[in-house]
């Protein structure tokens, strides 16, 4: 019993350190976010991320929508979502064709988020994503319409590519009507 829970506590060590090994990212302002997972894609599949503050103030201004990925550097799952969804192409074209791209990490310090006229760090930004701050997983992937300040798609968890692009289609034509 006790070499069962030995190996079992070894399996979830690891699993967790898989997580761990990426590189640390700084986002500053105006800057464009590339994906930091350590499984990366190719350069030429990248999609072409904003930061959320760069992002906010041009959908406002080009009444776009933008959809956000909530991320952390731990998160297997998220780098997961990079290397086998945001990768693909007919995800970046659906995604450029109705949103502006952001990539969030709420761990981020020392860095506001301009969001519904105040200025937020990251867990609050991240809270004002979700009713209920003991539902929060990662990757999150949330569309605002920064006209409003209304969320059109709170999604939590890993997606494919194809079920990533019903979902977020869905999510934007069930709000437009």
């Amino acid at each position: 019993m006790n070499f069962i829970y030995l190996i079992s506590s070894i399996a979830i060590i690891l699993l967790n350190a898989q997580g761990c090994n990426s590189k640390k990212q700084t986002i500053t302002e105006g800057q464009n976010v590339q994906s930091t997972n350590s499984v990366s894609p190719n350069k030429e599949n990248e999609m072409a991320w904003q930061d959320w503050n760069t992002a906010y103030k041009k959908a406002k201004k080009d009444k776009k929508l933008m959809l956000v990925d909530v991320y952390t550097d731990w998160c297997g799952w998220c780098k997961r979502m990079d290397a086998n969804t945001y990768s693909k192409s007919k995800v970046q074209t659906a995604i450029l064709k109705r949103c502006i791209p952001v990539k969030f990490n709420p761990e981020i310090k020392d860095v506001k988020y301009d969001y519904k006229d105040k200025s937020l760090d990251g867990s609050e930004l991240l809270y004002s994503f979700v009713s209920n701050p003991n539902e929060i997983g990662f990757p999150m992937t949330v569309i605002v319409d920064p006209a409003n300040n209304k969320l059109r798609w709170v999604q939590m968890g890993y997606m494919e590519a194809d079920a990533f692009i019903q979902n977020m289609n869905e999510a934007i034509s069930k709000t437009e009507k």
